[in-house]
């Protein structure tokens, strides 16, 4: 996978900000209940998604680093990361 930078995450986020505007406005509007409930999955998703490219940069990037560099610590810093993400 290629490395992403922040600018995309952001510009992904900002994406999803504008989804769950949407959906407020969905409310505000009446509109109806699966047709919001169908925006609120593809905001979950998106955010899906940049929890899963964030997760990826850190295994890529700081998990190698720290294990190079001896801090076994890290490794248990994953598994709590991961075991939280699928809760």
């Amino acid at each position: 996978m290629a490395e992403i930078n922040n600018e995309k995450l952001i510009q992904r986020l900002s994406r999803i900000e504008g989804q769950v505007g949407g959906i407020k406005r969905m409310l505000e509007n009446d509109r109806y209940c699966v047709d919001i409930i169908h925006q609120i999955n593809a905001a979950q998703a998106g955010l899906e998604k940049v929890k899963k490219l964030i997760l990826d940069r850190h295994v890529r990037g700081c998990v190698t680093r720290g294990i190079q560099n001896g801090d076994n610590s890290i490794v248990e810093e994953l598994l709590e990361v991961i075991e939280r993400s699928f809760k």
